[in-house]
């Protein structure tokens, strides 16, 4: 079965969880970047907008 936006939406919830599970539940990298926190913040809180109106 194919959905209308499927792919974009699968991009954004795996890119929510590889940052997610890359930097705070397993921590396998600290996050000193702070220009990398903020893009992946705001991508983050972005794609749970998306997630939230599916």
């Amino acid at each position: 079965m194919n959905i209308p936006g499927g792919e974009d939406f699968l991009t954004v919830v795996m890119k929510i969880n590889d940052f997610h599970n890359t930097y705070i539940a397993h921590q396998e990298k600290e996050l000193k970047d702070v220009g990398l926190a903020q893009r992946q913040l705001s991508e983050w809180t972005e794609g749970l907008r998306v997630i939230s109106s599916q």
